[in-house]
């Protein structure tokens, strides 16, 4: 089946089921903008509610797709391509951070929004590709500006997905983002966060970033951040050529 029709179809279920309006969110809707290429092999979907691993159920059914449990998301594969719901991961305290918030979406999915790691990836795109959402109201002007900036604080952003600061920095290696100020302290104050993220995810990202932007190494190094995580074997071949191994190890 065509993505369109996918997309149409998915638009379907969510409606006979009532099961809220499902956008597309993160990569795509930011590719999307930045005109680059596109590649639609991970679509990622959220509805903001908590019952949208029944809408994963139901467009498996009906799609025929093969939907697995994650332990994050649920996901339903279908000729090879991937469509993530969301689990619509929520800061505990949420409701008090955006009370004083201005959005047009419903209240469960400005929360999941303004949970998000970036605003550039808090888009929401229509499933027909005809609207972008910006609910947090900063999404697109940090694209058009090359801002990498957290929805809300950062240093509760990286508390609860210390991920998210091997991201900024993969991020601004693919697509030249510059650092807001909050990010950028954020991380300098809480760089021991990285000593707690997964080994194997750590030496992937690291691998990824020095690769899209070898320039990066030097900010890394000077900040104390690969201090704090595993050396590959790729990194320390890097380190070496540039005579830097001594400043990490």
């Amino acid at each position: 089946m065509k993505i369109k029709s996918l997309l149409d179809t998915l638009s379907e279920v969510a409606i006979e089921n009532d099961l809220g309006t499902p956008y597309i969110v993160g990569g795509i809707p930011r590719d999307v903008l930045l005109k680059t290429e596109t590649v639609f092999h991970d679509i990622d979907i959220t509805t903001g509610r908590d019952d949208i691993d029944k809408l994963a159920e139901a467009f498996a059914q009906k799609t025929n797709g093969s939907g697995r449990g994650l332990s994050d998301h649920k996901q339903v594969i279908i000729d090879g391509l991937k469509f993530d719901f969301s689990s619509n991961f929520k800061y505990k305290n949420i409701k008090d951070l955006i009370k004083a918030k201005e959005y047009t979406v419903s209240d469960e999915l400005a929360e999941e929004t303004f949970s998000r790691d970036f605003t550039v990836n808090a888009l929401l795109l229509s499933l027909d590709f005809k609207q972008i959402v910006d609910v947090t109201g900063k999404g697109i002007e940090h694209l058009e500006n090359g801002i990498l900036a957290c929805p809300l604080d950062c240093t509760l952003s990286f508390k609860e997905s210390p991920n998210r600061i091997l991201r900024a920095f993969y991020y601004k290696a693919k697509f030249g983002f510059k650092f807001d100020d909050s990010v950028s302290k954020a991380i300098k104050d809480n760089l021991d966060l990285l000593k707690t993220i997964n080994a194997r995810y750590a030496s992937e990202m690291i691998n990824s970033i020095v690769r899209a932007d070898p320039s990066i190494l030097e900010e890394l190094i000077e900040i104390g951040a690969l201090q704090k995580i595993p050396l590959t074997k790729y990194l320390t071949k890097v380190l070496l050529k540039n005579r830097r191994i001594l400043d990490v190890i």
